[in-house]
């Protein structure tokens, strides 16, 4: 699988202007690990969301295996191979861990990012609603969900973001070997070069 952008900007809803000042050209397949970095506002986060199809793009194209992914809905263009983990967790705050595992058992998971998530889960009182947890544990646990999910390419959003220096440390080295060890590329946006 490979994404591909040309000239891609993309725009708020709300807007009618561009919000890069200069155009992104770039091709991301399985083994890259790619990394976007800037200041606040800056469009990092809004360019992820263009390409899953959850903003339009002011002007160029994305491509998803060759078809260009402005025809495609969200959904269709995650079917193609691409998970996302948003900035903000997606997880509702009232739902209970236990209710999370109840929702997560159906799914298929990769591994070993899913064992990892379920002895995460493990640890922690099954009646704690997510909203209560401290952000670094919300923040892995969003993760561990995106990387267990069966995908080609990545797209983090800020993934380190509220985690402590030891974990952020594992979960990197963890993203080095998936790469090495499976056909999977990361497309991760943060504010560090690091």
């Amino acid at each position: 699988m490979k994404i591909q952008l040309e000239q891609v900007n993309p725009q708020y809803p709300s807007s009618q202007k561009p919000i890069l000042q200069l155009p992104v050209t770039l091709s991301v397949e399985a083994g890259d690990h790619v990394k976007i970095c800037g200041g606040n506002g800056s469009g990092k986060s809004t360019l992820l969301r263009t390409l899953v199809g959850l903003h339009r793009a002011y002007w160029g194209n994305y491509f998803v295996d060759k078809i260009n992914a402005r025809r495609l809905s969200s959904a269709q263009i995650r079917q193609k191979g691409l998970a996302y983990l948003p900035q903000h967790s997606l997880i509702f705050p009232s739902l209970t861990v236990q209710d999370f595992r109840k929702l997560i058992k159906s799914k298929t998971f990769s591994q070993p990012a899913g064992n990892m998530l379920t002895e995460l889960l493990s640890q922690i009182d099954a009646r704690m609603p997510f909203g209560t947890l401290a952000g670094g544990v919300q923040q892995l646990l969003g993760l561990l969900s995106i990387m267990a999910r069966p995908a080609t390419i990545y797209l983090l959003d800020e993934p380190f973001r509220h985690l402590d220096s030891t974990v952020s440390e594992k979960m990197k080295t963890f993203f080095t070997d998936l790469i090495r060890e499976q056909t999977i590329a990361l497309l991760i946006v943060d504010h560090l070069i690091v």
